[in-house]
């Protein structure tokens, strides 16, 4: 629904707005080439043990170890590519789809990792009590939820749903961030065009600040893990 209203008021805005700016060509070197094959190669069967995993399916013995070998080839590929490619690399269509859905995949993975490490690190080094913390904020809980979730990338949500899966924020919170977020197609819009990036980022932010605190005054206990 809120979708339809931002039509109604923003139906002229790409004609005001311009054409959108070209994109560079990336040339892609014969080694980042042979990366983005491997990679892909590597996709099939983590695919695979990844769809395995949501069903629950467990493995042990050589199986088990396979996996943990195909995750940590792939996890350290996909994080020179990411180290060696600027944002640009996602958006350009004369990549073609293989390199960039490396690309992107590639990104979101390095955003995933830092995620948890820093839910990991804050909670087991630095002695930090977010329990204590979150619940301090009270009714400015959501509303961090959703400030967080105008972050570019999975990664800070990952966090958020890692909070929500621990007991540590309410629903929602948690379906204040997931509206609000605009995940990694922010970047690319960012480049192109900042001011609609802008413009995106306000309009969803409307919906998730009204369906947060909806659910949080009228269903506080809603889905609580």
């Amino acid at each position: 629904m809120s979708g339809y209203i931002v039509v109604i008021f923003d139906k002229n805005e790409h004609k005001s707005s311009g054409k959108m700016q070209s994109v560079p060509t990336i040339n892609v070197p014969k080694p980042r080439g042979l990366a983005y094959l491997a990679y892909g190669i590597l996709i099939i069967p983590g695919l695979f043990f990844g769809i395995t995993g949501l069903m629950q399916i467990e493995y042990d013995g050589t199986v088990a170890q396979l996996i943990t070998v195909i995750a940590l080839v792939g996890i350290f590929i996909g994080m020179l590519i990411w180290s060696a490619s600027p944002v640009r690399a996602m958006t350009n269509p004369e990549n073609g789809p293989l390199p960039r859905m490396v690309e992107e995949t590639s990104f979101i993975t390095a955003w995933v990792i830092l995620a948890f490490l820093l839910f990991e690190y804050l909670t087991a080094f630095a002695g930090l009590d977010l329990q204590a913390w979150f619940s301090a904020a009270g009714i400015a809980l959501p509303l961090i939820a959703i400030l967080v979730g105008f972050i570019p990338g999975c990664g800070p949500q990952v966090l958020v749903t890692t909070f929500y899966i621990n007991g540590l924020i309410p629903f929602s919170a948690l379906l204040g961030n997931a509206i609000a977020n605009d995940g990694d197609a922010l970047f690319p819009a960012i480049a192109l065009n900042p001011r609609v990036a802008f413009l995106a980022t306000v309009y969803s932010a409307i919906p998730a600040f009204i369906v947060a605190y909806g659910f949080y005054l009228l269903a506080p206990n809603y889905l609580t893990p």
